[in-house]
């Protein structure tokens, strides 16, 4: 026999998943760091680093 989940507990996790993906979003990621003053262009390196490192293989779409 199956265990139900309740609605809301899915929505709820839906929810911090969509949080998730806002929040390490590789854009999301550079504008985090121009805003700590780092240079565009170094930031442009280190955000396509983190996306073909890291994004694509935690997040695959």
């Amino acid at each position: 026999m199956p265990i139900q989940q309740d609605p809301t507990s899915r929505d709820r996790r839906a929810s911090l998943k969509a949080a998730v993906q806002h929040m390490f979003n590789p854009m999301h990621v550079y504008c985090r760091l121009v805003d700590l003053k780092i240079q565009r262009a170094l930031a442009l390196k280190i955000v396509h680093s983190y996306e073909s490192l890291l994004w694509k293989r935690v997040f695959p779409f």
